[in-house]
């Protein structure tokens, strides 16, 4: 499952996600303690923020925290220094497991859970650095913990991944890690390229190696002064598969999921101005394929059914994987504020891709308003065919409400998929900035 949301590393440095994380200390928000909340969740009772009528209603509803991972037919989120289990068909709290520091996020397998913990650094309406100290992996099933890693101070919120059986993690002085992802036994270690380690200053935000989202093998941007390269390893044994040089004067953007198969890797790619691409590069010599130009900053890269899809918030474009040949596109209908509309949080798996669309029904929050109410039905929960675009599904939304908490949807934050499990589909009101979510049978 490949899933793009906020941007995973310096995602952090966004304002608004800072004053949330920041700021947000009694409502629906998450915070930035390491104090613990556990999930309150309901199949009957809606959240008090929520307005819904018989077709929109979810299968349930409630305050779980961030939703960052899942694992067969559960969720982990994080709250503060917890992470908690959560069943992705009922809601029902499982395990919670208690940090002692800030948990900065996890990524999860149907047995294990890597915990991220660390801080944030600097304080809002001023940029907030995420840090990541260590990363500790846990058993998915019963939230013991299995090991740990220190990473220093590491700019991603989730400087690891599974491929297999194996954790991969990255240090922050460039050294990427492979574990036994159950039992934390170091298998290998690949130290950075010559010249490829960076200053890890805290006003450094750039990791010196980022393990690119979504990818199925451990594909590792490093920064590498002004220029960069992308580095495949085997995820058994840490050697280097290929490497690819950025061409010159363009940088890739990892602050937007990169995704891929085994025979294709998906990325975006920037000129440094404000123009985008989707490279598309060969999964056994890394050498480009093609590329398609004209995407917009906010891009999540998705594969699956032979095609590479670039999602953002003016539309879903489609390519043949192999040959770059458009396959399908899928542009939101007119809604007012066109502008402003907000980023696309979705999830791809089993070739279908999960997001959120605005209606004509969906505006802008009017300016300092506080009383401001969406429509129900305002938002659609999509299923599409990732081969053809053609809608399997769709499911008018509730409305989330400018109430106690602050919580809200509107074209300029929309609602978003943060996880896909046991034929439940998760989506969070404003984005992937509260701890409210709901849940809809596919």
């Amino acid at each position: 499952m490949s899933r793009f949301g906020v941007r995973a590393s310096v995602a952090a440095v966004l304002v608004a996600a800072s004053v949330c994380l920041s700021a947000c200390e009694t409502s629906g928000h998450q915070l930035d303690s390491t104090a613990c909340t556990r999930p309150a969740t309901s199949k009957t009772k809606l959240s008090s923020d929520l307005t819904a009528g018989p077709a929109e209603r979810p299968a349930w509803s409630g305050t779980v925290g961030s939703v960052e991972a899942s694992g067969g037919d559960r969720l982990f989120s994080r709250s503060g220094g917890c992470l908690n289990e959560v069943s992705a068909t009922t809601g029902a709290p499982g395990w919670t497991w208690k940090a002692g520091a800030l948990v900065m996020g996890a990524v999860a397998s149907s047995d294990v859970v890597i915990a991220a913990t660390g801080h944030d650094h600097g304080q809002a309406p001023a940029a907030v650095v995420p840090v990541t100290e260590q990363v500790v992996g846990l058993d998915a099933h019963t939230g013991d913990r299995l090991w740990s890693m220190k990473v220093g101070n590491d700019g991603q919120r989730v400087p690891a991944m599974i491929a297999g059986g194996t954790a991969i993690v990255a240090k922050a002085d460039g050294t990427v890690v492979g574990l036994d992802a159950s039992r934390g036994d170091r298998k290998w270690e690949t130290i950075p390229p010559s010249g490829c380690a960076e200053s890890q200053e805290l006003s450094d935000i750039h990791p010196s190696a980022q393990l690119l989202a979504d990818a199925p093998a451990p594909l590792v941007l490093y920064p590498c002064g002004s220029a960069p390269r992308v580095v495949l390893l085997d995820p058994a044994t840490g050697k280097v598969r290929w490497t690819w040089q950025v061409p010159a004067g363009r940088s890739v953007e990892y602050q937007s999921a990169a995704a891929g198969t085994t025979a294709v890797f998906g990325l975006v790619v920037s000129d440094g101005a404000s123009a985008y691409s989707l490279f598309a590069l060969s999964g056994a010599t890394g050498r480009p394929m093609w590329h398609a130009d004209g995407l917009t900053d906010d891009v999540g890269v998705f594969a699956g059914a032979g095609d590479l899809c670039g999602v953002s918030s003016s539309r879903v474009a489609c390519y043949d994987e192999t040959s770059g040949k458009p396959t399908w596109t899928r542009t939101p209908p007119a809604v007012p504020d066109r502008d402003t509309l907000g980023p696309i949080g979705a999830v791809a798996e089993n070739g279908r891709l999960h997001l959120v669309e605005p209606t004509a029904a969906a505006a802008k929050i009017p300016p300092a308003s506080t009383s401001y109410r969406a429509k129900p039905g305002a938002f659609r929960l999509l299923t599409l065919d990732l081969a053809s675009g053609r809608v399997i599904a769709a499911q008018a939304l509730p409305a989330f409400y400018r109430g106690p908490d602050g919580v809200v949807t509107s074209v300029d934050v929309p609602p978003a998929v943060v996880a896909v499990a046991a034929g439940h589909s998760v989506v969070s009101p404003e984005f992937h900035e509260t701890s409210t979510v709901e849940a809809f049978a596919n």
